[in-house]
């Protein structure tokens, strides 16, 4: 779990951090990885790691 101001966080955690608590970002992260993974399982497609911007 990332720090507010962290750059290895996403921009989507930051902007959550910012609006709402941190045991709240992290269940809404947790939420958000199960679905990811939900889907992947689901699919059988392999992990794509997001480019990074430079």
């Amino acid at each position: 779990f990332a720090e507010p101001g962290s750059t290895s966080a996403s921009p989507w955690l930051l902007k959550l951090l910012e609006r709402k608590p941190r045991k709240l970002a992290a269940v809404a992260l947790a939420n958000k990885n199960a679905r990811i993974i939900w889907s992947m399982m689901t699919s059988g497609e392999a992990y794509r790691q997001p480019p990074v911007a430079a």
